[in-house]
Order: structure tokens, then C-alpha cells, then sequence
């Protein structure tokens, strides 16, 4: 249905054409990034183009590789992770960003959503859940991994935000 979160099983779909889907991976801790990196490398048409440990580096490699898609860590960004999703879409509009999280909280999530990030995807979910956010946001499409879409959901229901809808 039209403005639902995505929550199904990921269906494998081959890139279009062949084009490739260029990611920018920004987590400060050097195992995320290698993990991530490699389980995104085993999927034909994603591109890890640069990685990035210190989030204030973010807008700097946004301008030097200008990504389709990035591939952040809130959590790691001293409390200015919203800030960084509102300046990396000002630096570059198109760019759909996905928040990769250990924070389970509704909240934190419904925020990110509503600021500009197209998925929400919890770190202990990544494997399973991480292909089809990437897929999903590129084609303008929303993601929050399925523990914490309902209450996603919910919270925006209940505060009156469409944060389903692609900004």
C-alpha cells in the first residue's frame, strides 16, 4: 500500500541497466565499516565509494563523490546527527540517506525519517535488512526495519507527521 514502510522479504532485482548504485559508508568504527562494506560488495550494482570515519568529514567526501546513497551511523555523531542528514540533503538534494542505528527507540527513528533519511536500519538487523533499504530508498522509496515499523508508524500517527512519505 501506497506510504507504508517496507517491511517484506527483500525480492533480488537486478540493477537497472548498468548503472550502479554509489555509496558513501560514514560509522566511526573501523569493523562496521569493513562489515558493511563487504556485505554491500557480495551485491551486484552497489559501490562503496568512500568511507568515512569522522561524520564532520561527511559533506567534504558528499562533494567529492557525490554518492546516490549515505550510509550513516546516528549514533556517532555527537548529538548533531540530524543536522548532518539536513546538511548532506541541503549539499546535495537527491541523495537518500540511510541511517544505520543500534538505538531502538521509535522516536530517534520517526526524527530521522522526518529530517530527511529515507531508511532506518538497526545495526543487529543489517544483514537481512540492509540490501533491500538500499534498494528501496534509490527507487524513493521508505525502510525501517521491521522491529521498529508499527511503532514508527504509531509515533507518527500519533503526532500527526506523514513521515512516510519521501521528502
Amino acid at each position: 500500500m501506497a506510504g507504508d514502510l517496507h517491511v517484506a522479504a527483500f525480492e533480488e532485482r537486478e540493477p537497472r541497466g548498468s548503472e550502479v548504485i554509489r555509496i558513501l559508508l560514514t560509522d566511526d568504527h573501523a569493523t562496521v565499516r569493513r562489515s558493511v562494506r563487504q556485505l554491500l560488495h557480495d551485491q551486484p550494482g552497489l559501490e562503496v565509494v568512500a568511507e568515512v570515519a569522522d561524520p564532520g568529514a561527511t559533506i567534504d567526501e558528499l562533494r567529492e563523490h557525490t554518492p546516490d546513497v549515505l550510509l550513516i551511523d546516528l549514533q556517532r555523531c555527537d548529538g548533531s546527527g540530524i543536522a548532518l542528514i539536513r546538511a548532506s540533503r541541503e549539499q546535495q538534494p537527491g541523495l537518500r540517506i540511510i541511517v544505520l542505528s543500534s538505538d531502538t527507540s521509535a522516536a530517534f527513528a520517526a526524527e530521522a525519517l522526518r529530517t530527511g533519511a529515507m531508511a532506518y536500519v538497526l545495526k543487529e538487523h543489517v544483514d537481512p535488512d540492509l540490501r533491500m533499504a538500499v534498494q528501496l530508498a534509490v527507487q524513493g522509496q521508505r525502510f525501517v526495519s521491521p522491529l521498529l515499523a508499527a511503532r514508527v508508524q504509531a509515533l507518527q500517527s500519533a503526532i500527526g507527521q506523514d513521515g512516510i512519505t519521501p521528502p
